[in-house]
């Protein structure tokens, strides 16, 4: 869990469009709605010789930028609906405890 606050609200947003970008040519898996002034997942299963699977949620509010990301590894990938939901979960959880201005 990583919670970011930027100067300026426009620095935020800045700083999300840039990771929205890089990650939208990756390991994007889509838009989330619901969650501060925009969000989106990532989701990844690799092999580095365990089966490793990971979700990230990415949250913009005003000028906080809020990342979860929950990393698995184990003898096989967990699917993403499962995944998913375990981040979003706990996204929502923290999100919601978190000062947004």
């Amino acid at each position: 869990i990583r919670a970011e606050l930027y100067p300026t609200e426009k620095s935020a947003a800045q700083y999300y469009k840039i990771s929205h970008d890089m990650d939208k040519k990756t390991y994007f898996d889509e838009d989330l709605t619901g969650l501060g002034d925009e969000a989106y997942g990532t989701n990844r299963d690799w092999d580095l010789g365990v089966k490793t699977s990971d979700y990230t949620v990415r949250i913009r509010s005003g000028n906080l930028f809020f990342t979860t990301k929950v990393v698995t590894y184990g003898t096989a990938f967990i699917p993403k609906a499962d995944i998913k939901a375990r981040v979003l979960a706990q996204a929502k959880v923290v999100f919601a405890a978190l000062p947004k201005k």
